[in-house]
């Protein structure tokens, strides 16, 4: 179902989609007043589950064609390039991680020290570049773990919606005659 067909662009600039805010207008709409379909954004294209399924299902054929299928190896050739950014900025987020534990062990050890009065002059500039280096870190730390959760939680969701389709699809195809003999789920 298409809602807003003139809304589908609902992420906005790379500044809205790094922030988040283009979610900011339905939450301040849902905090005044009781959201209803008609608030709602459509589906991008690249998101639904017919055009999802039209990809996955030509990796799936190529797949059967093998001695043993595997329904992984068709999801993952079909949603490989978001999976991939997701893990790499999630890999670099650990990265940062551990360089900034590293930055700070330092800054702590730094500060620590009882430095005599021509050395407190200089240390206390070094712990200062330590303590906006670490600052933003964590700045980038915080926008690439956002990014990179919302990438892998939308491949979740796309493979939720490739194989609920093509459950369907194949249900569908089933005789009616079969229906009445077997169970479906349990």
């Amino acid at each position: 179902m298409i809602l807003h067909p003139s809304k589908t662009d609902y992420r906005g600039n790379i500044i809205s989609q790094i922030f988040f805010f283009w979610l900011e207008r339905l939450l301040f709409k849902g905090f005044k007043n009781t959201l209803t379909q008609s608030d709602l954004n459509s589906c991008p294209k690249e998101q639904r589950s017919k055009e999802l399924f039209e990809k996955f299902n030509k990796h799936w054929l190529v797949e059967l064609k093998k001695n043993n299928p595997n329904i992984k190896i068709a999801l993952f050739k079909t949603l490989y390039f978001i999976f991939i950014v997701g893990g790499a900025l999630f890999l670099f987020n650990l990265i940062l991680f551990l360089i900034q534990g590293i930055l700070l062990r330092n800054f702590i050890s730094l500060c620590a020290k009882g430095d005599s009065v021509d050395e407190i002059s200089t240390s206390w500039r070094v712990s200062l570049v330590y303590a906006c280096i670490i600052a933003i870190m964590s700045l980038f730390q915080s926008i690439i773990h956002s990014t990179s959760f919302y990438l892998i939680y939308s491949v979740g969701i796309q493979t939720r919606a490739i194989c609920i389709t093509a459950i369907f699809k194949k249900i569908l195809r089933v005789q009616q005659s079969v229906l009445h003999k077997t169970s479906i789920g349990p």
